[in-house]
């Protein structure tokens, strides 16, 4: 089959070589194209005349292209989907195929009509050197604080409060804040133990002089980092690598070493940690993120949070090992500091699954089975 992969997302287009790499393993011929062109991605389907057009992330645009040149569209979505205009059907055909990294959004699109399948993504760095373990940190955690979006929900009331004509209107605005701060608060607690309960918390809400679906996303990132906070200000002697936004960041438990980046060099730190820390996003427990591929496949030892798709893929306490709440956690912590013949073999473990069962060239395959039937 002949796929062309067009260009869609910045962040992403660093994993389009590894796509490439795996359609072509798989006995496919594969394009590359950039997207910010219509006449290029037209005139690029007639020379080339694929099979399907593919792009990272749900692409709406490439879709009508899709519809005007009758070339079918798989759209691999990394993301939880969180915008309402991509649950409009009158975007896609029934030419549009979907894959997800996160159940709910896979149900959401079946029950839309269309084809749509979960399938997690796949380890996407360049691996460091394993021939010598030299371990350089005790516990780490490389990511993001989502502090750069803290408090974005305030910010997002307080504009709309500002235009309001009426002062009565002000003051039962500032009454709704300590509701949903009080919202908030009890997903934190929830947070602790690992469950989801913001979407049914506001259920309850008189929502109507708002955007639902932007106030859900705004309340979503802050339980996110609430959550991360909750977790690794109680982590002891935590090395941390992310952005600058740690520099703010007074603990007393981490050290901050500054960036890293993210495909070359990021393996070095997963294989030198002997403890690898995961926190899924709190509202993300329907899936989990590429770092579970990455640490595994950079044959680091991963303590990771507990969701059922993590479960479904790798053995707890074989080849890797989950927590729920913050005690699991630190106990967990100690066990495997001072059992490192044990930690390092459920490491190996998980290296090899990754590599046996969880390559791009594997989900290609899964794709176009689904898709194809063949």
């Amino acid at each position: 089959m002949k796929i062309l992969i067009v260009k869609r997302h910045p962040i992403y287009d660093k994993f389009l070589p590894l796509i490439y790499n795996a359609i072509v393993n798989t006995g496919h011929i594969a394009e590359i194209t950039e997207s910010n062109n219509y006449d290029t991605i037209v005139n690029k389907i007639r020379e080339f005349k694929p099979d399907f057009l593919f792009c990272i992330s749900i692409f709406i645009w490439l879709s009508e292209i899709g519809k005007i040149t009758g070339t079918p569209v798989i759209h691999y979505e990394l993301d939880k989907v969180m915008t309402g205009e991509l649950l409009n059907p009158k975007n896609y055909s029934a030419r549009d195929y979907f894959f997800f990294t996160y159940k709910e959004d896979a149900l959401k699109f079946t029950k839309l009509g269309f084809g749509a399948w979960y399938l997690p993504f796949s380890f996407n760095i360049l691996r460091h050197s394993m021939s010598q373990r030299n371990y350089q940190h005790s516990v780490s955690f490389v990511g993001s604080l989502i502090s750069d979006r803290n408090n974005s929900y305030i910010k997002y009331f307080n504009a709309l409060k500002e235009k309001m004509s009426s002062q009565d209107l002000r003051v039962k605005y500032d009454l709704f804040l300590n509701v949903i701060e009080k919202i908030l608060s009890l997903q934190e607690e929830a947070s602790e133990k690992n469950t989801y309960i913001l979407p049914q918390l506001l259920e309850k809400l008189e929502l109507s002089f708002f955007d639902k679906n932007r106030m859900t996303t705004l309340l979503a990132k802050e339980s996110v980092h609430r959550q991360r906070s909750f977790f690794l200000r109680n982590i002891p002697d935590l090395t941390i690598y992310g952005d600058d936004d740690w520099k703010n960041i007074t603990w007393n438990n981490i050290n901050y070493l500054g960036s890293v980046e993210q495909y070359s060099e990021v393996s070095k730190v997963f294989f030198q940690s002997k403890i690898n820390i995961d926190i899924t996003r709190i509202y993300n427990l329907d899936g989990f993120s590429d770092r579970i591929f990455n640490v595994l496949y950079s044959n680091g030892f991963l303590l990771a949070t507990r969701t059922g798709p993590l479960l479904e893929l790798f053995d707890d306490k074989k080849e890797l090992a989950a927590y729920s709440t913050l005690e699991e956690l630190r106990d967990l912590i100690n066990y495997y500091l001072n059992n490192e013949n044990e930690r390092e073999k459920i490491a190996q473990a998980g290296y090899e699954k990754v590599l046996r069962e969880h390559s791009f060239e594997k989900r290609i395959q899964f794709m176009l089975k689904q898709i194809t039937g063949v």
